[in-house]
């Protein structure tokens, strides 16, 4: 593909090299869509970048060589990446020559840095590589010689998910409010997003919905916002309502705080375990929910401060309560690891205390 002018009207108002790239991805995002033919089944050749662009698809070898070309146009060099794709794909042997790639994707040297493009995305944020190709060895093929090169990791500092709600009770127990949740790192892979933020209104609201422990509210005014931000990849939002979410006996108000957070317990076998525990990925979820209550509220039953630290992770709540609101901050880390077998009882142990804690009701009594 070499028609210039089309670049150059992409490029147009970009003043240095990475917003000219970025202007690039973006393009690809909005003007083509994926199509999958698996590598080695469809043949290792991929489609001129002249087909791409007159047709707007193309499976992960022709996505990636007509993004190459464009930047080409542009005296940007970049380099056609083989790699092993997958959440929790096997290492490559590099001691055993051998087809051992299922996926492409673009690496562009830039300074001291690396920019990654994963060009069938029409979702992933600029530079950002996902659980699908972090972590891992690549092949890079250059015009003179390939070499085998990391991709970089997601680490607990990357890897967030930062969750606020403010809500209003009455004294009859009708609530209304919003929250709000932030997705960083590969946290913007998890449960879905980066599916979801691309389907109908309805599918969107079932699956907010799913994420909310508490099955009780109303959804009004929801988002689902991708950001093309290396500091934050997406965003959930919603006003809530409800009627039942907090429940009254007499003067007498109850409520489970911890409605973003689902803490039920996955099946994990314990006896007789052989095979390690395995976390693949280190993470933090951080949630703050502020409770405004009538005056002459008093809280009667409350959630303990404490904190649990072990080598699996890290739990905490903090709580405080003035002036008729009620405030949580709570804390979940996890730590990425291959922990023996022996442990399990430990780890399961750790999850449950979670789960525990996240049952309790907090008892406020209007007086």
């Amino acid at each position: 593909y070499n028609d210039i002018k089309i670049v150059e009207k992409i490029i147009e108002g970009k003043s240095n090299r990475v917003e000219k790239i970025k202007a690039v991805y973006e393009y690809l995002q909005n003007n083509t869509r994926y199509v999958s033919i698996q590598l080695g089944i469809g043949g290792w050749k991929p489609f001129d970048a002249t087909t791409v662009h007159q047709q707007k698809y193309g499976d992960c070898k022709a996505l990636t060589f007509y993004t190459q070309s464009l930047l080409e146009l542009i005296d940007i060099p970049s380099y056609y990446t083989l790699v092993n794709a997958g959440y929790g794909a096997e290492e490559i042997d590099m001691d055993f020559p051998s087809s051992q790639f299922n996926h492409v994707f673009l690496c562009i040297p830039d300074g001291q840095d690396t920019i990654w493009l994963e060009c069938t995305s029409q979702t992933n944020p600029f530079g950002y590589l996902s659980d699908h190709t972090s972590d891992r060895n690549v092949l890079i093929i250059g015009k003179d010689k390939s070499y085998i090169q990391r991709t970089p990791a997601y680490t607990i500092k990357d890897n967030r998910k930062i969750g606020t709600a403010k809500l209003t009770i009455d004294e009859d127990g009708n609530t209304k409010g919003k929250f709000k949740q932030d997705y960083y790192g590969l946290e913007f892979n998890s449960a879905g997003f980066t599916y979801f933020v691309n389907q109908s209104l309805k599918e969107q609201e079932n699956w907010i919905e799913e994420q909310l422990s508490s099955k009780s509210f109303d959804l009004e005014n929801f988002e689902l916002n991708i950001y093309n931000d290396p500091k934050i990849q997406g965003e959930m939002k919603s006003d809530l309502t409800s009627g039942n979410f907090a429940s009254t006996v007499g003067k007498r108000i109850f409520i489970k705080p911890f409605f973003l957070n689902d803490s039920k317990l996955p099946k994990i076998k314990t006896e007789n375990r052989k095979t390690d525990i395995r976390i693949r990925q280190s993470f933090l979820h951080l949630n703050e929910y502020i409770f405004d209550f009538p005056d002459g509220t008093t809280v009667e039953k409350g959630i303990e401060n404490l904190n649990i630290e072990n080598e699996f992770g890290n739990y905490s709540i903090q709580t405080s309560f003035e002036d008729g609101q009620y405030k949580v901050i709570r804390s979940m880390s996890l730590n990425k690891g291959i922990y023996p077998a022996e442990k399990i009882n430990e780890f399961v142990d750790f999850l449950k205390k979670i789960e525990k804690i996240e049952k309790k009701k907090v008892v406020l009594v209007n007086e």
